[in-house]
């Protein structure tokens, strides 16, 4: 290696400028690529160029002053985009970072005991923590928690963080990491927790199909624009024209995201997420946003998490299907649920097929993976009667489950069985009428097998109209 003996060379030293040298990259220079699926699941490249992560640093050093007494910890991986924030604010204002073992990302109280011994003050937390705070012994939190990804209900949230200030983060890769922060709020027990505003030099709109601004409480498209907007996407000109378009509301020239999200206003001006605008089905006849069920199941009084999305059953058909996770001291059983559910929504938006976990699959995000859900198979969870009395049966009841069993292979129905909860819809009761009417001779009407509920209540509706004829005839 070559040697420099500086006291040799003061004089040459003392000509050279003593000033920083001048900065090589401006605010506009790519600061980072990462990669995101979306929910098209077509891997991109995000361009988000140096302004964005400096507004971000920005605006959280004005809300909450980082110092160098100050102690972050770095859970998620590098290649999403959350990691920027939890990496660079400390990094950037002379605080620590810790890195949490592998052992420690399970469990909240591991987590928690081993962001305890390093110190840790503030701390992203993936959404299966947050719903495990409840266990966490009493000051063992970190004093600033910022929490996103997946909608969480602000009650629990606020229950469970016993003090620490809550900051619930939006904003997809292309606003550099989020764009809304809301950090107020009393605890409202029947809602998720709000986005809340923009953060500083960001602006939302909430947008109806042609571009309008729609009003205060109406559902609209999120559209986002401000220093935080990427560039684009890597070798995607296309791709970039039609998500990246003129903001026709800001400065010339000035562009706006348009994210896919929906969201409303609520009354004290903090926006609320509804789920994603591309993710409307349409099952018999219906157009469904599986967001906005899962929006109103997750708001049900015991469910710790939940995820609503379509599925095919045995035969080909699609379905709305529900997985739920409860908290441990929740007494409700599925069957309460659905039907607490069917006071909030129409009876088309209520899943036909439900599913109890212990918890929802998560990616290496910390998001719900919807293709686990996708592939686990829908089974009968209520507590129904278990014991099959076909030995023991009317032929009338024979009858019928052979119509069932005929119509629905795979489904296990015993004459107990919740129809609804098993995944029957009206178009397949039509199905059962009209097998009914060959097998019987009788005409069932769908508000009469609506109420039957079960296989066993169609046998009887079948027996009371075979009465009626033979009274008749009489």
């Amino acid at each position: 290696a070559e040697t420099l003996s500086l006291d040799g060379e003061w004089e040459q030293v003392a000509g050279c400028a003593s000033g920083n040298p001048a900065p090589l990259a401006g605010p506009d220079h790519l600061a980072y690529c990462i990669y995101t699926s979306g929910s098209t699941g077509a891997p991109k490249g995000v361009l988000v160029p140096r302004r964005g992560p400096a507004n971000l640093c920005a605006d959280w050093q004005r809300r909450y002053p980082v110092s160098g007494d100050d102690c972050f910890s770095l859970w998620t991986r590098l290649s999403f985009d959350v990691s920027v924030w939890e990496w660079l604010l400390p990094l950037s204002h002379g605080a620590s970072l810790a890195i949490p073992p592998e052992e420690a990302r399970a469990r909240a109280q591991d987590f928690l005991a081993w962001a305890k011994r390093q110190r840790v003050s503030v701390a992203y937390l993936p959404p299966h923590i947050v719903r495990s705070l409840a266990a966490a012994p009493e000051g063992s939190l970190p004093g600033t928690l910022l929490v996103g990804v997946e909608p969480l209900n602000e009650n629990s949230v606020r229950a469970h963080s016993r003090g620490a200030r809550v900051a619930n983060g939006y904003g997809p890769t292309e606003a550099t990491v989020y764009c809304t922060l809301y950090t107020e709020g009393p605890a409202e027990a029947e809602r998720n927790l709000p986005i809340g505003r923009p953060i500083g030099n960001m602006r939302i709109y909430l947008l109806d199909e042609d571009l309008n601004p729609v009003p205060a409480g109406a559902r609209g498209e999120i559209f986002i624009g401000g220093a935080g907007l990427a560039r684009g996407y890597l070798n995607r000109p296309e791709l970039t024209a039609e998500k990246f378009i003129p903001d026709p509301f800001g400065e010339p020239g000035g562009r706006m995201y348009r994210s896919g999200d929906q969201g409303r206003y609520l009354p004290d001006g903090n926006l609320e997420y509804l789920g994603r605008q591309d993710g409307q089905v349409k099952l018999r006849g219906y157009r469904i946003e599986p967001g906005e069920v899962e929006h109103a199941l997750s708001g049900l009084d015991g469910v710790r998490e939940a995820a609503v999305q379509v599925v095919s059953d045995e035969r080909g058909e699609a379905q709305l299907a529900a997985y739920v996770a409860r908290w441990a001291s929740s007494s409700k059983t599925l069957r309460e649920l659905r039907e607490a559910l069917r006071r909030r929504l129409p009876d088309y938006m209520v899943p036909t097929a439900w599913v109890e976990l212990d918890a929802l699959p998560l990616n290496a995000n910390g998001k719900i993976d919807r293709k686990a859900l996708a592939e686990i198979p829908l089974r009968e969870t209520e507590d129904q009667t278990s014991v099959d009395s076909r030995t023991d049966m009317g032929s009338t009841l024979r009858g019928v489950m052979s119509i069932f069993d005929e119509l629905f292979p795979g489904r296990a129905l015993n004459p107990a069985s919740d129809l609804f909860a098993c995944g029957i819809h009206s178009l397949q009761l039509m199905q059962v009428a009209s097998r009914c009417h060959e097998l019987f001779s009788v005409e069932l009407r769908m508000r009469d097998l609506h109420r039957c509920g079960s296989p066993r209540g169609v046998a009887m509706e079948v027996e009371k109209k075979l009465e009626s004829i033979c009274s008749h005839e009489h």
